[in-house]
């Protein structure tokens, strides 16, 4: 993913809050030969765990992207979470008729 230098965040206190306060993230895989799956799911960031920090979530059995990591860790690639920021339900009774 290119990332232009002025938006490049290194500083986990920052990420750290970042995700906290974001928590709902885009898993994006694509496994050699196979098609890219995405999935919205909720993340907890521990920047302490690892060299980079870890990132952890829950995804239900029945997902089939789940299988993605296998091929992934075998293949040496990675998997790509999208923080986008703020996010709500506007429900449609919120709208005038």
């Amino acid at each position: 993913m290119y990332i232009p230098e002025p938006f490049a965040l290194n500083d986990r206190d920052v990420i750290a809050r970042l995700i906290a306060e974001n928590a709902f993230g885009l898993l994006v895989t694509a496994p050699p030969g196979a098609a890219p799956q995405a999935s919205h799911l909720p993340f907890v960031y521990d920047p302490e765990a690892g060299s980079q920090g870890t990132l952890f979530a829950h995804m239900a059995r029945a997902n089939p992207q789940w299988k993605d990591f296998a091929a992934l860790a075998e293949a040496g690639g990675t998997a790509l979470v999208v923080f986008q920021g703020p996010h709500g339900y506007v429900s449609p009774r919120w709208y005038r008729d």
